[in-house]
């Protein structure tokens, strides 16, 4: 009934929740990770996407490209939104009542753009070469699996679809 690649996502998804629910509740080691957590993002930076970006690019232009990136972000942070309202300056931790510092929405926002700009990039460097598709998740109706199932199959190239979408009502 259920196939390997969804069990085995599944299960990671699990494991990654009960993992962030587990740091949650070590706040010491938590708020050590954030300055790994910055390294490492440092680190892919400066060591994998700078010399990736540099074979298409002039090196002063994938500089430019990553600055951009950064400045843009900073000035989210700084006029719109805070990046990490937990980790603002101004935010006072021993008399904060509010548990996940409103992190809920800006993070599925980030998390959406991020995916919409990794399959844009993996489709403008031509990586993308669909001739299966796989339909994983939960539906409200037939109708809707059907739906689901027609317009995966008219995604050119697309040659076989499974569905393995269930109907919950």
């Amino acid at each position: 009934m259920f196939s390997a690649p969804v069990t085995g996502v599944t299960l990671i998804a699990v494991v990654g929740v009960l993992a962030g629910v587990l740091v949650t509740s070590l706040t010491t080691f938590a708020r050590r990770l954030v300055p790994f957590g910055g390294g490492i993002l440092l680190g892919i930076a400066v060591f994998w996407i700078l010399p990736e970006m540099a074979e298409y690019l002039p090196l002063p232009m994938a500089i430019g490209g990553i600055l951009a990136g950064f400045v843009s972000l900073w000035a989210v942070d700084r006029y719109v939104y805070p990046v990490c309202p937990a980790c603002s300056p101004a935010h006072d931790h021993e008399h904060c009542e509010t548990r996940l510092h409103g992190f809920a929405t800006p993070l599925l926002l980030a998390a959406a753009l991020h995916s919409a700009l990794d399959g844009w990039s993996l489709a403008a460097a031509g990586e993308v070469h669909l001739d299966k598709a796989f339909l994983a998740g939960i539906v409200n109706s037939e109708a809707d699996r059907n739906i689901a199932f027609i317009r995966a199959n008219g995604v050119p190239g697309v040659f076989s679809v499974t569905n393995d979408l269930r109907i919950e009502r």
